[in-house]
């Protein structure tokens, strides 16, 4: 999960299915033109703004899907964007995230739909047909246009594909049997913890537990490095290490460059929770004596680690060639 039952969040609902009678949304930096006008209005999604007041900062389009033009820095969902993409006192209070581009906003709405989320766009990129894609599968609750400049200061990156959304923050529940676990230990860049995370997915993790002192699973640079891992994996954060291993069947594997045996010496096919810890300091003693196996990762050259996201990769990947081979 990523979060704790405690904190009172539920998973959200599953995309919208649509019939046959939604064909195609056409959208300019202007409107947007909907083939079937009767049906998307019965589906709730055809909003006429003609004659009502657009919100603060907003400029209205007739015949939109909640689509709006922001025209102010002061408006609210442009201050929210910028807030969830800076504060995680934010993300938490709010119980939403800053996802950007379309890969990303994609792999959400697989999940969980957009019907809860706000999009924004920025006016020169509206037309690109991936971003269209997304708004004729999976139509938001919200879509609103910004000039490239006002787009810009909640871009996370130089190249920004030119759109985000604004959407609640996901809890995915843990399903039995919980036999692979990643666990991880003072993982502070984003980046790494989100692409670890994403390895970890790939490799058929089924949770992932962060201690205190990770950085935080729904800032912008991890859900990128992510890239939809958040949203498959369940993942819970701030965990005691030593509770989240409370009653785990398997073993428990940690490394360390003193070990005598090698990622290779050592049969993964069972139930696993493998530890990780930062590059610089590696895992700390009392995280260390939870592990009743520890293992090296073999160098072929005179370089003297591999950072934490490619340890992972090794030692995930190598319990699953194992199951492979197994399986022949």
């Amino acid at each position: 999960m990523s979060r704790s039952p405690d904190e009172g969040r539920s998973p959200l609902c599953p995309p919208a299915t649509f019939d046959g009678n939604l064909r195609r949304i056409r959208l300019s930096a202007r409107m947007v033109k909907l083939v079937d006008t009767r049906d998307l209005k019965s589906l709730g999604l055809l909003k006429a703004h003609a004659g009502s007041t657009p919100a603060p900062g907003t400029t209205a389009y007739a015949d939109s899907i909640s689509m709006e033009r922001i025209t102010s820095r002061q408006n609210a969902h442009l201050r929210l964007a910028r807030k969830l993409a800076e504060s995680a006192r934010e993300r938490n209070k709010s119980k939403q995230m800053l996802m950007d581009g379309t890969r990303l906003i994609r792999a959400y709405a697989e999940q969980f739909g957009l019907q809860d989320a706000t999009l924004l766009i920025s006016e020169s990129r509206v037309d690109r047909p991936d971003i269209q894609q997304i708004l004729e599968t999976t139509p938001p609750r919200h879509i609103y246009l910004l000039a490239d400049e006002l787009f810009a200061e909640i871009a996370q990156v130089e190249a920004p594909e030119g759109i985000s959304a604004i959407a609640g923050i996901p809890c995915v529940e843990s399903k039995p049997p919980d036999d692979f676990r990643i666990l991880l230990d003072g993982i502070q860049d984003p980046g790494n913890l989100g692409g670890l995370l994403r390895t970890a997915a790939a490799a058929g993790a089924t949770s992932a537990c962060l201690a205190k002192g990770c950085a935080d699973l729904w800032a912008p640079k991890s859900l990128r490095g992510g890239m939809g891992a958040q949203f498959v994996l369940p993942v819970r954060e701030r965990i005691d290490l030593k509770i989240a291993l409370e009653g785990f069947p398997g073993s428990v594997i940690a490394t360390s460059p003193h070990a005598s045996r090698s990622i290779y010496d050592v049969d993964l096919s069972g139930p696993i929770a493998m530890i990780f810890g930062s590059e610089g300091r590696g895992l700390p003693d009392d995280v260390s004596a939870l592990a009743n196996q520890l293992v090296h990762i073999p160098m072929a050259g005179k370089v003297e680690s591999v950072n934490v996201a490619a340890a992972a990769a090794i030692c995930c990947f190598e319990r699953l060639r194992q199951l492979k081979l197994a399986a022949r």
